[in-house]
């Protein structure tokens, strides 16, 4: 389950006009490569099943910062899990900035296309469920 930005009743709330961008730039780029179908790729309110966690083998994950985000989350579409959005509103840091980074952006960027493998990777493997 993730608890969506982008869906109908979900927002931001408190965020200046480029995170803005950048999380829906982000999100953008992420569909084209992962799911079309999940509306929030980067978001990190979700809640996993145990048997999803088990699935994945967190141990190969290769990505950090909030490409893991995205990861997780391809990594269980790829192995025949369902996602399913529920909206939120996130509130901006109200004693801390972001944790964004040029450093997290480029690493997305560059790791998200690998990501497109997994997706192709459904019509090759059957499910496991």
């Amino acid at each position: 389950v993730v608890g969506s930005r982008y869906v109908s009743g979900g927002g931001c709330s408190g965020w200046s006009w480029n995170r803005k961008l950048l999380s829906q730039l982000g999100n953008a780029y992420a569909r084209i490569f992962v799911s079309p179908s999940l509306r929030d790729l980067t978001g990190g309110y979700n809640l996993w099943h145990r048997r999803v966690l088990e699935t994945i083998d967190l141990q190969t994950l290769t990505t950090k910062g909030y490409a893991f985000q995205v990861e997780l989350k391809a990594r269980a579409l790829s192995t025949g899990f369902i996602g399913v959005e529920v909206p939120i509103t996130f509130y901006e840091r109200a004693a801390n900035r972001s944790k964004v980074t040029w450093r997290i952006v480029i690493e997305a960027l560059l790791s998200i296309p690998r990501l497109s493998l997994l997706r192709h990777r459904l019509t090759l493997i059957p499910s496991a469920k």
